[in-house]
C-alpha cells in the first residue's frame, strides 16, 4: 500500500515548512520562484501560500521536457518503437 501524505491543515506555510512541503531542502528552496506573503513584519512574518506553490510545481517540466499540462501525442505508442540515442546498444529481434 502506497503511504500518501496528508495535505497541510494550513494554506500559509514557514520557509522550512514550503520546502519540505515542495520536496526541497532549505538550501534547494532558496531558488524557488515563488514570491512569499508577509502576515507581519521581519523575516519570521514572511509565509508561503500552497495554492502558489501548486501552480509552481504544476508548471514544472516533466522527464523528458514536457509540461504536466501537455497532452500526450496521439502516437505515444510509437516512442518505445523511435530509435535508441546510444548506437552502441543492438535490437533485439
Amino acid at each position: 500500500m502506497k503511504h500518501i501524505l496528508p495535505a497541510p491543515h494550513r494554506r500559509l506555510l514557514t520557509f522550512a515548512e514550503a520546502a519540505d512541503y515542495c520536496g526541497m531542502g532549505v538550501g534547494a528552496f532558496k531558488s524557488c520562484p515563488v514570491r512569499p506573503k508577509r502576515i507581519r513584519p521581519g523575516q519570521k512574518g514572511l509565509r508561503w501560500d500552497i495554492n502558489q506553490l501548486n501552480e509552481w510545481i504544476d508548471s514544472l517540466p516533466c522527464e523528458g521536457g514536457r509540461s504536466n499540462n501537455d497532452p500526450l501525442p496521439t502516437d505515444w505508442l510509437a516512442l518505445f518503437d523511435a530509435p535508441h540515442q546510444d548506437s552502441t546498444r543492438k535490437r533485439v529481434r
